[in-house]
């Protein structure tokens, strides 16, 4: 009977609470685990004590994981304490001030630390420098237009891209991440090297530098951003490659909620128009800036945009029909551009097969062309040397779009 009662009490500990505790200076960690329905959540609780000994108590949920990725959270979490608190400079440190909540908040608190004891984020490794496999391993963003003054607001944010090195956030380590089509979650971890660092630096600074404060919508396409941040390749006939630029975006960036991008699909084409990039929340955390400084700004930006729509006799929209406004905008500028490009295909085709022929049979068939495009009244009105000039033109023009090189239209 004391046997059974003993194993009763022991596997009810078991489904329970497991607790791990340590102290660690003046701190103590415990990380408890919770068992929800179907699954078991870890819940960090970190107490720290002040000089006069009052206790400070926080809490964080973590994502119910492996055990080992578990392990790798907890042990980041506690070796950046313990570097703050062998750092003097770290108590006057400004803690992290957006509003994120959880552990991304804890997180933040900490890397602003980190970055405001000015040390050097990353050391290269010699072995890894000794072997550089892409073709610009400094790439850094470029603004397509350098006499144009940015708004104060999107200054700040790309000075916090470029000063506080966001490939370098613990975000990358703790983060979950989700397939960028599948939005399923990912369970290996994927480390990010030198190379793919920089380049998600350098991407970052150029989203800040090109989204709109209202609607949170990079106004630039993947190829965009790739030339100016110095990623785009070619290969032997002169195409370009933008794979650098895009496994930084869907593998990192997207994956960890940073950007948001809606593909949309094209039946005439049958591709995908240039994506939609939004920015979330996430997005301020890794540069480094201070989320409710947006939002103040995103509504004031609003309400002069609303003031101009009723100057111009229309009522007042919300920050989810700007988005919506600015997605309807984005699509038909892409429509109409796949249009013309469809058209200016198929006219080079048509300038290639006049160019195959002879110039006598050629202007003949520009000749009825223009025939049936005009009547008899107006084929008379025209006259026998207006008509020779318009053949003339159009055979000159359509040599000249069949020599073109394709990029030119």
């Amino acid at each position: 009977m004391v046997k059974q009662h003993d194993s009763l009490l022991f596997n009810k500990a078991a489904e329970s609470v497991m607790a791990v505790r340590m102290k660690l200076g003046m701190s103590r960690i415990s990380l408890n685990y919770r068992r929800l329905p179907g699954n078991i959540a870890p819940m960090l609780v970190i107490d720290f004590f002040n000089n006069k000994g009052k206790l400070y108590t926080l809490r964080y949920n973590l994502p119910p994981d492996t055990p080992e990725r578990t392990e790798r959270r907890t042990s980041l979490l506690i070796h950046l304490i313990q570097k703050n608190l062998a750092e003097p400079r770290a108590a006057a440190a400004k803690p992290g001030t957006c509003n994120v909540t959880g552990f991304w908040l804890f997180c933040e608190d900490y890397a602003g630390k980190f970055r405001c004891t000015g040390r050097s984020p990353r050391v290269t490794p010699k072995a890894f420098s000794s072997r550089c496999y892409v073709k610009n391993p400094h790439p850094c963003y470029r603004p397509p237009k350098e006499d144009v003054k940015p708004p104060r607001i999107i200054d700040a944010m790309r000075k916090a891209a470029r000063e506080n090195a966001p490939s370098q956030h613990p975000l990358w380590r703790i983060a979950p991440r989700y397939h960028a089509m599948t939005h399923e979650l990912l369970g290996n971890e994927r480390a990010m090297n030198l190379h793919r660092a920089r380049a998600v630096d350098a991407i970052l600074e150029c989203l800040a530098a090109h989204v709109n404060i209202v609607t949170g919508k990079v106004y630039m396409s993947l190829a965009q951003i790739s030339d100016a941040c110095g990623l785009t390749t070619y290969n032997a006939a002169g195409k370009p490659c933008y794979s650098r630029a895009s496994r930084a975006i869907n593998e990192h960036l997207e994956a960890i909620g940073a950007v948001l991008c809606e593909r949309i699909w094209d039946d005439t084409t049958a591709s995908y128009i240039p994506n939609i990039i939004w920015v979330t929340e996430l997005f301020f955390v890794l540069i480094g800036y201070e989320y409710g400084k947006y939002l103040s700004a995103q509504q004031q930006q609003l309400s002069w945009e609303n003031q101009k729509l009723r100057d111009a006799g229309e009522g007042p929209i919300t920050l989810t029909e700007a988005r919506r406004r600015a997605k309807t905008e984005h699509i038909r500028r892409a429509f109409d551009y796949r249009t013309k490009k469809l058209a200016r295909s198929k006219q080079r085709r048509q300038a290639r097969k006049l160019e195959a022929m002879d110039e006598q049979q050629a202007r003949k068939h520009i000749l009825n062309d223009l025939v049936k495009l005009y009547s008899k009244e107006e084929l008379g009105e025209m006259g026998h040397v207006e008509l020779s000039r318009m053949v003339t033109q159009r055979y000159h023009a359509m040599c000249k779009l069949a020599t073109a090189p394709p990029g030119t239209g």
